[in-house]
């Protein structure tokens, strides 16, 4: 099988394997002091330097900023949402900004996963609403964010530019070079625009069916439709397949190996083995480092007392979920976007 052979071991890196080791120290030493508010402040760092990552170093900065900025606004925004208490308008409201999102594919893969991270964090703020007030939500992804923004300025003028990076004219921004990619997909005819259509779709209806039948993490089969979904059927299958072989046996022996180490201090330390296992293997292959992840999530859990089994029985079934929402997306993707008409022989 392709998910299986899929390796690049060249992709092994040891210096993400402990800056993501320290970040999830660092998560957990916030935690503990200053409660939800440090896990949030370190979690918008994290997310902040994902999607940031693939952009050329003189957009960093800026894409940082605007980031942090948009990340605390859509924080506030979704207090509207939780006021009104209706699993029709959150499930809309997902909808419309996955939808919006959506239209960075236009732009290329690091707009697209600055899209993707605003997504996750909208999921994320709903869904914990009933434990951080939004206006902690919306100042820790502010601080977290800025952080690494400030960071980035700084080093702004340090970095030599990558000779094969993008040559950008003279007053061009990543905002403006962004700005008029979508506008360029805004037409009924835009395959772009199809695409963004169902994937808020079915990120939206998947969230609904968190709300529902999950209610401890409801999020989890949005963001598996989200991670899952591309424009294309055989590489949303191959996506999906990896995500579903590694949540399984990430699932598996978190339960299994959380169970076995019966030594509360070696369980503390191992999650930061397991969060180096996380960042070294992100681009080896993608069942791999979500093997990690789903282990890392498991190991949380029972670190907090919770109910491993159940979370691991949940982590698995919302992931098939995902996967079959974003094959079905796909799939009419397919079906109903126009096809060019062959070329004259």
């Amino acid at each position: 099988m392709y998910v299986l052979h899929d390796f690049n071991w060249h992709a092994f890196s040891p210096k993400r394997g402990v800056t993501t080791a320290l970040v999830v120290v660092l998560m957990l030493g916030l935690g503990v002091l200053f409660g939800g508010l440090g896990i949030v402040i370190t979690y918008s760092a994290l997310l902040t330097l994902i999607a940031t990552l693939d952009w050329e170093h003189t957009a960093r900065a800026p894409v940082a900023s605007a980031f942090a900025i948009g990340g605390a606004l859509l924080s506030l925004v979704a207090t509207l949402v939780v006021v009104f208490d209706q699993i029709w308008f959150t499930v809309a409201f997902v909808f419309l900004i996955t939808w919006v999102c959506g239209f960075l594919f236009a732009a290329g893969a690091p707009a697209a996963q600055t899209g993707l991270q605003i997504n996750v964090w909208l999921l994320i703020v709903l869904s914990v609403s009933d434990r951080l007030t939004l206006g902690e939500m919306a100042l820790g992804f502010l601080f977290g964010s800025g952080v690494v923004a400030t960071v980035l300025w700084l080093l702004r003028g340090r970095i030599a530019p990558d000779p094969e990076g993008p040559i950008r004219l003279r007053g061009e921004t990543p905002f403006n070079a962004t700005g008029t990619a979508i506008q360029r997909e805004l037409s009924p005819q835009s395959p772009v625009l199809h695409f963004a259509f169902l994937r808020a779709v079915a990120v939206a209806l998947a969230y609904w069916i968190g709300t529902v039948f999950f209610a401890a993490h409801p999020f989890w089969a949005a963001i598996a439709t989200l991670v899952i979904i591309r424009p294309v059927l055989d590489q949303t299958l191959v996506r999906g397949l990896a995500r579903s072989t590694g949540t399984l046996v990430g699932a598996v022996l978190g339960v299994w190996l959380f169970t076995l180490i019966n030594v509360p201090l070696l369980q503390l330390a191992m999650i930061a083995v397991i969060a180096f296992g996380m960042g070294a293997t992100l681009g080896i292959n993608y069942a791999i480092f979500t093997s990690f992840l789903t282990l890392a999530l498991i190991w949380f859990t029972g670190l907090i007392g919770g109910d491993l089994l159940t979370t691991g029985q949940e982590r698995i079934l919302e992931t098939i979920i995902g996967l079959g929402l974003a094959l079905a997306a796909v799939i009419l993707l397919q079906v109903y976007t126009p096809k060019p008409p062959p070329a004259n022989q």
